[in-house]
């Protein structure tokens, strides 16, 4: 049986994880001027995301990640702002094993 490729840099780094994250959302919202930082909503009250770029942020979650993220976790709980998405990535990928344990 061949070994399991190791996981990738940003599921084990939380630092490379939250530059990628505000990366990637710099590009999805390229109209926002003002620093991305953890109280940034990804609403209309903040980086404007719609449905269409929601759905390409859960694509790049996926790609880049290896997260499948399901349709009811789509919520303010977890994607009301930058920080609580980067929460929910972290407890996603610790119970999927593939962040670094700290």
């Amino acid at each position: 049986m061949p070994e399991p490729s190791p996981p990738p840099l940003l599921a084990r780094d939380g630092a490379a994880r939250r530059d990628w994250l505000i990366r990637t959302l710099s590009g999805l919202a390229p109209d926002f001027t003002a620093e991305i930082g953890d109280e940034t909503a990804l609403s209309e009250r903040g980086l404007g995301l719609d449905s269409l770029a929601l759905i390409d942020l859960v694509g790049a979650i996926d790609a880049h990640l290896g997260l499948t993220v399901l349709e009811f976790e789509i919520t303010s709980e977890h994607f009301g702002s930058v920080g609580r998405l980067l929460r929910f990535l972290d407890l996603r990928l610790r119970s999927s094993g593939t962040a670094r344990r700290s």
